[in-house]
């Protein structure tokens, strides 16, 4: 199937508290920190977090993602910032993007000293309109390590259905002797606007 012409996509979502917005270059050094003071809480749950990036390859990372939205490919990725402070607290992305279908995943991470306190919540509920109303998505997923309940709680507190978990699907990237178990998470749109 063709991919459909690009979308008139905002660059921006706003909430209560939060300024979604798509990165930039000056975003390089803060979000670098942001990692490296972070790094043992991510590593927990994020492969890519196991051996932290090099200053240089998160400003490559950046630049991909800018080109990304740009052409809506592979991902659409968005900085959380606190509206009060102006702090970079994190990152939300529409990754695995199939338009043909069309359907995404959300997925993200918070640096630690933001985390329990609703903030990734209140972003992905926003990411939810943008996604079934901007980027007029049919299905959206969550897809998440069964052993992370903070991460699992928000899906289940914004209406998905819990439709699998995957027994073993890939080896743990810290102990390659463990596997986990994946939960797959899925809301639809009919669902969505179901609930509003």
């Amino acid at each position: 199937m063709p991919r459909s012409p690009l979308l008139d996509l905002p660059t921006e979502i706003h909430t209560e508290r939060l300024l979604l917005r798509i990165p930039n270059l000056q975003d390089a050094e803060p979000f670098q920190a942001l990692m490296e003071d972070s790094h043992e809480h991510l590593k927990q749950w994020m492969s890519w977090a196991k051996t932290l990036p090099e200053l240089s390859a998160t400003r490559e990372r950046l630049q991909q993602s800018i080109q990304h939205f740009l052409d809506q490919k592979e991902q659409l990725r968005f900085m959380l910032v606190r509206r009060n402070d102006g702090a970079l607290m994190g990152t939300a992305s529409f990754q695995f993007l199939d338009w043909a279908t069309p359907k995404a995943e959300i997925g993200y991470w918070l640096g630690k000293d933001f985390v329990g306190q609703g903030y990734m919540q209140e972003a992905v509920q926003a990411m939810l309109y943008y996604g079934f109303h901007h980027m007029q998505l049919h299905r959206i997923e969550i897809c998440t390590d069964e052993a992370n309940r903070v991460s699992r709680r928000i899906p289940e507190k914004l209406g998905f259905r819990l439709e699998a978990i995957l027994q073993e699907e890939r080896r743990h990237h810290l102990h390659p002797e463990q596997y986990i178990n994946f939960c797959i998470y899925g809301l639809l749109r009919r669902e969505y606007w179901a609930m509003q």
